[in-house]
């Protein structure tokens, strides 16, 4: 397990915070950075979350722990997830970008002048498409995507449902996850068919990391292969054996993630 040393975790401080997104809820996160005031700087990673998770996903957690020290870090839960207000069942695609917007400005306004993003699975979708946003792009320095869903996400979990696109028009599709069942609006559907990955990676000029399991069922490695065919500047890592979780490979994802954030930051 990818964890520090006990007397490393104390050399950071966290707080917790909130912003409006721009509808005016309140999106609720935690802000890491380290505790001498001497040594920070003005750079942050922002990390987005997936669907259905939260800011206290291990992904999160772990990532936190290992740059706050150096690099601030801003960990947040999207619109309807966590603390944070609205309804999941309202939620879209387009909510999610907006609440890495937000969460990007309050950075700005925090005082951080360079920005990464990290987002995982539906927040990697949703981290692409902010990064192209010019309010953001002018700060963003790299992006990181996690397992990516970046094309078909409705009709991906219009697929795992079990239902017809009818079915979903007349009631919300359930989303299951654990022991929880999360029902989302056709609303979601059709703000998802309007996005594609792939339009939105080329117009990045940044450096880019993907990091794929090949033994994703949830979204195929493909679409990060063709995601990632659309920008020179884009690495993919593909980890031999993984699933979407990462289960038995959860190190070496991370391991990827911060040795590019190190390289690159």
């Amino acid at each position: 397990m990818n964890t520090l040393p006990e007397e490393q975790e104390r050399q950071f401080s966290s707080i917790n915070i909130s912003f409006n997104d721009g509808e005016g809820n309140i999106v609720r996160g935690v802000l890491s950075f380290n505790k001498d005031e001497n040594k920070r700087n003005n750079k942050a990673v922002i990390l987005a979350h997936g669907l259905a998770s939260s800011s206290e996903s291990s992904t999160s957690i772990i990532l936190e722990s290992i740059l706050a020290e150096n690099i601030a870090t801003l960990r947040f839960d999207f619109y309807g997830h966590g603390k944070s207000q609205g309804e999941f069942e309202k939620l879209t695609l387009t909510r999610a970008v907006d609440d890495i917007v937000c969460a990007a400005g309050f950075l700005m306004k925090m005082g951080y002048e360079r920005i990464a993003l990290v987002g995982s699975s539906f927040g990697g979708f949703a981290a692409l498409i902010a990064a192209t946003i010019p309010e953001v792009n002018k700060r963003l320095c790299l992006l990181v995507l996690k397992s990516p869903a970046s094309r078909n996400l409705g009709a991906m979990l219009l697929d795992e449902s079990g239902k017809s696109i009818d079915e979903w028009r007349k009631t919300p599709i359930e989303y299951h996850i654990g022991k929880r069942t999360l029902r989302l609006r056709f609303s979601f559907f059709e703000d998802a068919e309007g996005y594609s990955g792939s339009d939105y990676i080329k117009q990045l000029d940044l450096p880019i990391l993907v990091v794929h399991g090949d033994k994703d069922t949830t979204v195929p490695l493909e679409d990060s292969r063709a995601l990632c065919s659309s920008n020179e500047a884009c690495t993919l890592k593909v980890i031999k054996g993984a699933d979407h979780r990462y289960k038995g490979h959860f190190d070496e994802m991370i391991d990827s993630i911060v040795s590019f954030i190190n390289h690159n930051f």
